[in-house]
């Protein structure tokens, strides 16, 4: 989407995939663009946070958090969305954002300021400790090269790919 037509989700979240099984491929369908922009678009604009809280991108978050933290939303923003879409559904997630089981190991992204859910968000990458929960339940060659361009995006090099 973004690549043929410069477009923008800004909302993705467990609620607006749809998936599907066609033989042994499985199709994501992207719904709800009621907060899509184009790229280039003033709609675009830096400290306009769109988007279901803890799917939204760190950057994005800070920008709320942060007056002095500017920046547009980018395809890197919709692509972290995805790996945090994909997390819950790792650690078995609903979509109302509660968790099958006694523990709800993502507690800290949907309760909280902005701030303390993005301090969240950089703790469960850096601390790794639900990691081989998630990879259990996604694929790990979508996981890393998920994390791969991400950290490229952010970092203009690869790091560490140990997930």
């Amino acid at each position: 989407m973004y690549k043929e037509v410069d477009l923008l989700h800004r909302d993705i979240s467990m609620g607006n995939l749809a998936f599907y099984k066609d033989g042994d491929k499985y199709i994501v369908v992207l719904l709800d663009f009621d907060h899509a922009v184009f790229a280039n678009s003033a709609e675009n604009a830096p400290q306009r946070l769109t988007g279901t809280v803890p799917f939204i991108a760190r950057d994005i978050l800070r920008t709320v958090t942060d007056p002095d933290f500017k920046i547009k939303h980018s395809l890197r923003h919709d692509l972290e969305s995805i790996l945090y879409v994909m997390i819950f559904y790792g650690l078995g997630y609903t979509a109302a954002c509660t968790q099958k089981g006694e523990e709800d190991w993502l507690f800290e992204w949907h309760t909280g300021t902005y701030a303390e859910i993005c301090d969240a968000k950089q703790r469960f990458f850096s601390e790794r400790r639900y990691q081989p929960e998630v990879l259990k339940h996604v694929e790990p060659g979508l996981l890393h090269n998920l994390i791969r361009l991400l950290r490229f995006n952010y970092y203009g090099r690869h790091l560490d790919l140990r997930v």
